[in-house]
């Protein structure tokens, strides 16, 4: 991690030592920009392809960019919190959903996917059970026949396709 230290040591770790193995060392670990360091990186995101009453959920986006759009549920992941946490938050709070991950779709990072900037999603393909109800940043939350699904924000239209592809080649 070239350009960053451990907060809480001041000094770089080496190599061979594991996150885990830190944590338990040192506790968990703040990684903090090291001073001088112009090191930038994509903000990280994660969405949804969930599987409900034989379609696929979407949301019709309340805010900016794309707001009016369909869109998967899913939004930013926040400090401390990992891919898989905030992708079902992100459906509880948009859809009113509680979801079961069944898999990883793909990583998608084409810098220019998102008009606000390089943002890199982790996408998840699940099952939806409860009631479903819009919140959050969302208009509208919604099932969608898999041959019917309306234009689509950013490149969810290739995520649902590659879900699609991954819940077919499984056993």
């Amino acid at each position: 991690m070239l350009g960053y230290r451990r907060e809480i040591t001041n000094r770089p770790l080496p190599c061979l030592v594991t996150t885990h193995a830190a944590n338990k060392l040192f506790g968990p670990a703040k990684i903090m920009p090291q001073k001088g360091s112009s090191m930038k990186t994509p903000l990280l995101a994660v969405d949804s392809v969930i599987f409900l009453e034989g379609g696929v959920v979407l949301i019709r986006r309340k805010n900016p960019p794309f707001q009016g759009c369909y869109a998967l549920p899913g939004g930013f992941v926040e400090v401390g919190e990992s891919t898989e946490e905030a992708v079902v938050r992100e459906a509880k709070e948009e859809t009113g959903l509680l979801i079961d991950l069944v898999g990883l779709v793909g990583v998608y990072s084409d810098p220019h996917r998102d008009p606000r900037g390089h943002v890199v999603s982790v996408c998840y393909f699940s099952k939806g059970s409860g009631n479903l109800v819009s919140g959050s940043d969302a208009e509208l939350a919604k099932v969608f026949p898999l041959d019917d699904l309306p234009m689509l924000a950013f490149d969810h239209d290739k995520m649902i396709g590659d879900a699609i592809k991954a819940v077919s080649l499984r056993p």
